[in-house]
């Protein structure tokens, strides 16, 4: 079955990927919540502890 891009389904998939490859790439994965209730992905770099977000709720 091939995945279309109006799906969540497909989505989904794409983002268990990147998170893996993060993941394989020696970063860390986690989810975290601000102060004000928002919600990111957070990337964080284990030898550099560099980290990037992405905000996921609002």
């Amino acid at each position: 079955m091939r995945l279309r891009k109006d799906g969540p389904v497909y989505y989904k998939e794409k983002i268990n990927k990147l998170i893996r490859e993060a993941k394989e790439n020696n970063l860390d994965v986690v989810v975290a919540r601000s102060f004000y209730e928002s919600i990111y992905l957070v990337f964080e770099s284990k030898e550099t502890h560099e980290k990037a977000k992405v905000k996921i709720y609002d």
